[in-house]
């Protein structure tokens, strides 16, 4: 588990690979893209700030990731709380009888996270703004695990331009 951060160049094609940089917090893409990533603790909360730029002299397409990787604990009894961009509240049970014990699930457009969810005690805080997509995902299969992660808008970056993806990670009183 963890935290980690993935650039794709469409949200259905495999990430690509990066190179990152030891010294200095940046990674290269193979298309020339560059990314820098900042993960810092302020107080309680951990606060990540991903920025891919495109120092090439061509358009470049881009999605950014960013996501928690993380045991629940008892999986069976494991909720996913948000409030949905309409309002809705959502209380998503993982693990239900007589149903797989893992599944996936997107959510986009009004079903979205309206800028926060919740693991149990974990929160995932985000800027609407910056999101277009979010991806639940979990299995009791083997390790149980849970990823909360956030999709960016594709860009189409041109010389110069950058696209930003921040996430915060909390834990709740």
């Amino acid at each position: 588990g963890g935290l980690g951060v993935f650039a794709y160049p469409d949200y259905y094609a495999r990430p690509w690979e990066i190179r990152w940089d030891p010294e200095g917090r940046t990674g290269a893409l193979p298309n020339g893209l560059r990314l820098r990533r900042q993960i810092r603790l302020d107080g309680a909360t951990v606060r990540t700030e991903t920025v891919v730029d495109n120092p090439t002299a061509a358009p470049l397409e881009v999605v950014l990731q960013s996501r928690i990787e993380l045991d629940p604990g008892p999986i069976d009894n494991a909720v996913v709380r948000y409030r949905r961009q309409d309002g809705v509240a959502v209380e998503k049970r993982l693990i239900e009888p007589e149903r797989p014990p893992q599944g996936s699930e997107t959510y986009a457009g009004s079903e979205r996270p309206d800028g926060e969810w919740r693991l149990g005690a974990v929160v995932n805080r985000f800027p609407n703004d910056q999101v277009e997509r979010c991806l639940l995902s979990w299995t009791a299969k083997g390790p149980h695990r849970v990823t909360l992660a956030l999709w960016s808008a594709k860009r189409r970056l041109a010389p110069g331009q950058s696209l930003r993806l921040d996430a915060d990670y909390s834990t709740a009183p």
